[in-house]
């Protein structure tokens, strides 16, 4: 499993210090870890559609991680925002590239982007066969529409890569 990148931290003055932290975590969402503090809790979960809060253990594996937050990764803007408002040091806060085309190992393509109901109507009228992949989080398109997925991502501003990717080590490009 990919080491996970720390991408801000600050401490924070309250009536104990608290460290805020926020990490790009191995399955490209990001993490939030702070000391307990409900009001925070609560406003991670009524801001942020899709947090979760993990409690440290996998089901699958023995592997254990803090406990955190969880926040989609089509919340890097507005996290970015919401993080200085709420005492997160975010000028380290990487750049997300999350508007992309890719070749995946099934002969069709993948296309990522933070959700946005004018982006999906789009690709579902302009891209036939457009199918939304839930458990990996991404569209999935079939060879057989290619020149119009190329000629949706052109006209969207995606970024379409030509290396072929197995939809189940996707990872966002962190530049």
């Amino acid at each position: 499993m990919p080491a996970k990148k720390t991408v801000a931290t600050k401490k924070v003055a309250s009536e104990e210090t608290e460290n805020r932290t926020i990490e790009l975590g191995d399955d490209d969402d990001y993490r939030l870890l702070f000391e307990y503090n409900p009001d925070l809790q609560q406003e991670i979960k009524s801001t942020f559609r899709g947090a979760h809060f993990d409690n440290g253990k996998d089901q699958y594996d023995n592997e254990v991680r803090s406990k955190s937050w969880v926040v989609p990764s089509d919340h890097g803007e507005a996290l970015r925002s919401w993080g200085e408002e709420n005492g997160f040091d975010v000028s380290q806060l990487s750049t997300v590239v999350t508007k992309f085309v890719g070749n995946s190992n099934d002969g069709g393509f993948y296309v990522k982007f933070p959700y946005d109901p004018d982006t999906v109507g789009q690709l579902k009228s302009d891209v036939p066969g457009a199918r939304w992949n839930k458990s990996h989080r991404v569209w999935t398109v079939p060879a057989s529409s290619e020149t119009e997925l190329r000629q949706f991502a052109d006209d969207e501003g995606f970024e379409f890569t030509d290396s072929t990717r197995d939809l189940s080590e996707l990872e966002l490009t962190v530049i």
